[in-house]
């Protein structure tokens, strides 16, 4: 005869790594998502010690300043009879990625504008021989150099372009996550109170 008493409900676990400073918080947007928190601990992992030695007259004294990094381990479980349990998946999944990141905004090339000036400026110097014993090639040299030079200017410009449009991308996005991350909340939420939406 099987006993519902002696039965366990079957669960997920998640385990985070999150700064002390963003604790509850974290707990807290778990919860949305239907998990319960299970353990938590505190870490401090010694990043190395530096000490110094003073002198004096009667004895060395040593003090030592030892660093650290602290974080805690958060452990959670959701049951998986969670009503609505795949879609709220979805959701959770979405929350946790929707936070936009800036992509190939860094850089720009800003270290590259002196060389279509290098090769315009070698171009001239090209030119400036068309008249003597090298007269031959110089003209041809020159028109290369100045369509390199022009390529050139043309990729940085085109570059700096996308890296502005991207940041706007970005910026746009930044501007629309919270929106969007307080309907995700609400969603689940409102799954987890055991209304079908199906």
């Amino acid at each position: 005869m099987f006993d519902e008493r002696l039965s366990v409900e079957r669960t997920e676990s998640k385990v985070i790594r999150v700064p002390p400073a963003i604790e509850d918080a974290r707990i807290e947007e778990m919860a949305i998502f239907g998990w319960n928190l299970q353990n938590r601990q505190d870490v401090v992992v010694p990043l190395g010690a530096r000490s110094t030695v003073y002198h004096d007259e009667d004895e060395d004294e040593v003090d030592t300043d030892i660093q650290s990094r602290h974080y805690v381990v958060l452990h959670f479980v959701r049951p998986l009879t969670l009503p609505n349990l795949k879609k709220v998946e979805e959701l959770e999944r979405e929350y946790f990625a929707s936070q936009p990141h800036r992509e190939g905004t860094k850089g720009g090339g800003c270290g590259l504008w002196f060389l279509p000036v290098v090769f315009f400026m070698a171009a001239l110097g090209a030119l400036s021989e068309s008249d003597g014993p090298y007269e031959s090639w110089a003209r041809p040299v020159a028109g290369l150099l100045m369509g390199i030079a022009a390529l050139i200017l043309f990729g940085l410009i085109a570059g700096s372009i996308n890296k502005d449009n991207k940041e706007k991308e970005y910026q746009r996005k930044r501007g629309e996550w919270p929106k969007r991350r307080e309907e995700l909340r609400r969603e689940a939420k409102l799954l987890l109170s055991n209304i079908d939406f199906d």
